[in-house]
Formats: structure tokens, C-alpha cells, sequence
């Protein structure tokens, strides 16, 4: 995930949430920096999932490629975004993309396979 860290615009909230429910082989890595910075870091130990989500703090554009790269997903769990580049950015590197059903992002995925659940979440 590459984030702005903002608790409640970003759903890190859920985020966290997600992390405790995935199978403990898996990690979450969650790039970038902001104002919640504390309260996530906290909220990390809370749930005692700090195996599960890393914070990786801002990264050069060189790092970021690695960081997609790297990854096997891209997850944006913002509850509202304008147009979430981000999602472009992850597709261009072969992500497949779980996000929020939300305006923004709906602007990149509506041509993909979108699967909706109950709780908020798309698929493409």
C-alpha cells in the first residue's frame, strides 16, 4: 500500500483490521508518511499486529519501484478519494487492485472485473 498517513481518510483503521485477520506468513507494507503517523504506529501494537504491517516511512522514487515491484497486491482502503493515482501507478506495474468502492477509485477499476462485498470492499 502506498498512503498518505491520515487514520481517517485513508481507512488505516481498516487497514489494521485487515492485518489481523490475514494469515500470519503474510505482511502488509504500507508506504509513505503523514499526520497519524504516532496514532498508527500505536494502533499497530494495540492489535499486535506489528509482524503483519510494516510502515516503510517516504520513499524515493527508485524505492517505490521496488516496492511495487515487490509486491503481490495493491489494497487502497481510503473511505473517499478525488482520483487516486496510486491505483494507476499500481496497475502499471501488473498489480491486481482490492480497494474501497468509492468514486475515485471506481474511475480506474470500472473497466476490470469489479467484485463489491457487504463491507465496502472492490476488486479488480
Amino acid at each position: 500500500m502506498v498512503s498518505r498517513i491520515d487514520i481517517q481518510q485513508k481507512g488505516l483503521d481498516l487497514l489494521v483490521k485487515i492485518a489481523a485477520n490475514i494469515p500470519d506468513d503474510w505482511e502488509i507494507r504500507l508506504a509513505g508518511s503523514g499526520p497519524d503517523e504516532n496514532k498508527l504506529r500505536n494502533l499497530i501494537s494495540q492489535m499486535n499486529v506489528n509482524n503483519k504491517l510494516k510502515l516503510t516511512g517516504s520513499l524515493t522514487d527508485e524505492q517505490l519501484a521496488i516496492h511495487y515491484q515487490t509486491s503481490s497486491i495493491f489494497m487502497m482502503t481510503s473511505r473517499w478519494e478525488g482520483l487516486p493515482l496510486v491505483i494507476g501507478e499500481a496497475m502499471s506495474f501488473g498489480l491486481p487492485v482490492i480497494s474501497m468502492n468509492n468514486t475515485g477509485a471506481q474511475e480506474f477499476l470500472n473497466g476490470g472485473k469489479i467484485w463489491h462485498s457487504d463491507t465496502g470492499l472492490s476488486c479488480a
